[in-house]
């Protein structure tokens, strides 16, 4: 169930109870709320962004790699993988998670207890996709229209509200709304956004380059505000109104601010519905969300090319 490789400075008999002690956590504290059959191992390799992009390529995975630049560090990872004709998720952690779990401080345990657990809590959400049968089957319908991308990124947003829900009760509430990141990213991604269009209006990159830095700075946005909605809506409602309120305040600032409430509402009537939706048109308002949100930087792609509108 555990995989950890040689860790510097670590006997291998300390490795061991390591590993015995994270599988008795994971075993009473996750495996009696959350479904775990889906789950291939958890695996601690010396070099997680190596290992990740190795067995990307390995299983053929189309959208390689994981976030570690200016928007982020992924230290975690979950992937599909095909075990005795049987679809599994093997979980890929930074070994530093390990380290901070049994020898860090409280709060540096908290955090890395709490990755561990989003990792599981994809594997619970993965196996409630994989049984809306119908609504799978018409999503993968595969297709190279403007709607398949967003199909794509409509599922990657409401994935990145339903784990963060719950996996929420791992995460000290206090660490849920950062205002000074969240003045960063939305920043970072206007300002990131607008460059590439004048790169792209000047003839430096082309539609297909455009285009894909698009989707991959304004996504990473939009998960930080659907992991932000699910974690407030996983915690308790008294708390949540405050923080929501505030922050709300705090948005309406900026010209995101439409995306932002067209959002909330979005997944939380999702939510209602999950998992058990039958048609791909149910997840629909989401990819308004993202449509609206390219808008707001003056990007109008359809099926036909793209149209830049500036200020």
């Amino acid at each position: 169930m555990i995989v950890i490789e040689k860790i510097d400075g670590i006997e291998e008999d300390v490795i061991e109870e390591m590993k015995e002690s994270l599988e008795k956590l994971i075993i009473e504290r996750f495996s009696k709320i959350l479904n775990l059959s889906r789950l291939d191992l958890l695996y601690f390799p010396n070099d997680f962004d190596k290992a990740v992009l190795e067995f990307q390529i390995e299983q053929g995975v189309s959208e390689r790699g994981l976030t570690n630049n200016a928007m982020g560090t992924a230290f975690g990872k979950t992937m599909e993988v095909e075990v005795n004709g049987e679809l599994k998720d093997r979980i890929f952690l930074r070994k530093e998670l390990l380290l901070h779990l049994f020898f860090g401080d409280v709060n540096t345990q908290m955090l890395s207890l709490n990755t561990i657990h989003h990792e599981l809590c994809h594997v619970h959400d993965n196996n409630d996709l994989a049984n809306m049968e119908e609504f799978q089957a018409e999503l993968d319908i595969e297709s190279n229209t403007i709607y398949s991308v967003l199909n794509v990124h409509a599922m990657n947003l409401f994935s990145e509200y339903i784990v963060p829900k719950m996996a929420v009760t791992t995460k000290d509430p206090n660490n849920i709304i950062d205002k000074d990141f969240f003045t960063y990213i939305i920043s970072y991604t206007q300002k990131e956004v607008k460059k590439d269009i004048e790169k792209y209006l000047d003839g430096e990159i082309d539609t297909l380059n455009f285009f894909r830095e698009l989707q991959l700075k304004t996504s990473h946005l939009l998960k930080v505000f659907s992991t932000t909605i699910g974690e407030l809506d996983g915690i308790t409602k008294e708390t949540a109104l405050i923080n929501e309120q505030q922050l709300d305040s705090f948005i309406s600032n900026y010209q995101i601010s439409d995306c932002w409430f067209s959002l909330k509402a979005a997944l939380r009537k999702l939510n209602e519905t999950y998992p058990n939706w039958k048609q791909v048109a149910d997840i629909e308002p989401l990819k308004d969300c993202i449509l609206k949100t390219w808008n707001t930087y003056g990007v109008y792609p359809d099926e036909y090319g793209i149209r830049i509108l500036k200020d």
